[in-house]
């Protein structure tokens, strides 16, 4: 069976471990199957914690990654920001984690996490011979877009703009872009998510970043190359890596009569 509740709503969580250059693949293969094993086992548990504790229903494994939700099958107030409370939880386990297998892998451990909320159809989506209660809809796929748009990114954790007006200024985010994902054909808001507080230097940057993206939007592509330059220029080069990308952005806009504001990603 299935229910759908119309009046709460259903956040979807996913994530999985990837490196923009070592893939997982590639990590996999330098390690060889058994500590492949062990290392997945140690970093899905303590991740699985971190659900539990955040009032998470973890609904499955899927290769390297897992999926979560929140507010199924029991109501869970402020469930967005649970949900973004145990992002950031998992995130903060990472250097720990890659300490112990430092001696193994020749690069850090790195996280992606995409939440979404909007309403979904939670129930049995397996069969007689295997019960799997899981959910369902556009709210899930575009979950696993939102994952897969951190590796373009280049930041850990990504989230809606339906999960963000859930927040209620109790963290820190800052709009990215207005993306087209693959496989959705409405564009959507993206965010990232910072954390419970920032430094200065960061919220300087949110705020430049942010300015420059509405005039970017508003096609005044000037405006916003003067608006995001100075905050970049004596930054090193892999600092903050989509204000980089709106630069580029910036710069062939300047460069074009026409142009889009929409974000376009590469397949996940």
């Amino acid at each position: 069976f299935f229910f759908f509740n119309d009046t709460a709503t259903t956040e979807i969580y996913t994530l999985s471990l990837h490196d923009a250059l070592p893939i997982f693949s590639r990590l996999s293969e330098q390690l060889g199957p058994a500590d492949t094993f062990r290392l997945v086992g140690q970093v899905m548990e303590r991740l699985a914690v971190h659900v539990a504790e955040f009032q998470g229903v973890l609904v499955n494994y899927i290769g390297d990654g897992l999926l979560a939700m929140w507010n199924a099958p029991a109501d869970r107030p402020r469930h967005a920001v649970l949900a973004c409370k145990a992002a950031l939880k998992m995130l903060a386990e990472l250097p720990t984690l890659g300490e112990a297998w430092r001696g193994k892998l020749n690069q850090p451990l790195l996280l992606g996490i995409g939440i979404n909320t909007g309403a979904a159809r939670v129930g049995n989506a397996g069969s007689s011979r295997r019960f799997s209660y899981s959910p369902l809809g556009h709210t899930v796929n575009l979950a696993s877009r939102v994952e897969g748009a951190t590796k373009y990114l280049g930041v850990p954790i990504v989230i809606t703009g339906g999960t963000q007006q859930q927040l209620a200024g109790e963290l820190v985010t800052r709009r990215l872009c207005r993306a087209r994902l693959p496989g959705i054909d409405s564009p959507v808001d993206l965010y990232e998510l910072r954390g419970e507080s920032a430094d200065a230097q960061w919220l300087a940057r949110k705020e430049c970043y942010e300015q420059a993206l509405l005039h970017y939007e508003q096609h005044q592509p000037q405006a916003a190359y003067e608006a995001l330059a100075p905050a970049y220029l004596d930054l090193p080069p892999d600092v903050d890596p989509p204000g980089r990308m709106l630069l580029e952005r910036l710069r062939v806009a300047l460069q074009s009569d026409t142009y889009t504001p929409i974000w376009d990603f590469p397949n996940k």
